[in-house]
């Protein structure tokens, strides 16, 4: 755990290739490093509470990623490759600025909580009918008008 702290490399952290749990809230971080991409292991990625304008693509290379936490940042949009993450099953970004969510969410079948209260979202994507796993789904404070017939 890291949290609280205002680390400006991380290329130590990055070492530890055998981690399987990595909390980085509270930071002040404005970007993920690129070499987090070599913490295959890991299983619990927790990035809230801090200043991220996005999430990189390279965020797929986390493929035994199960909960990825990204609330309370400043996040306008997710990465298309969020949907590689097959094992994934929380995925919470709530507080964020999110206005739409990418059609590659519906491929993560594994998914069972996906946590979107409190964005900027005015529609749901019709994948989210195909999260087959999904137990919740909040989506509370958002400007939504209606949900789209597939859930």
């Amino acid at each position: 755990f890291l949290n609280y702290n205002r680390p400006t490399d991380l290329s130590e952290v990055v070492k530890l290739v055998h981690l399987k749990v990595l909390n980085l809230s509270s930071n002040s971080l404005l970007q993920l490093a690129h070499e987090i991409t070599r913490l295959s292991n890991l299983r619990d990625f927790d990035v809230s509470s801090n200043q991220l304008a996005s999430l990189q693509a390279e965020i797929a290379a986390l493929h035994a990623l199960e909960e990825l936490k990204a609330n309370d940042n400043s996040l306008t949009h997710l990465p298309p490759e969020i949907g590689s993450l097959q094992r994934l099953q929380l995925l919470s970004v709530a507080g964020n600025k999110l206005g739409n969510l990418p059609g590659e969410l519906g491929r993560l079948t594994a998914l069972e909580k996906l946590l979107l209260n409190c964005n900027e979202l005015s529609t749901l994507i019709p994948e989210v009918g195909q999260l087959r796993s999904l137990t919740e789904l909040n989506l509370d404070e958002n400007p939504l008008v209606q949900l789209p017939p597939e859930i």
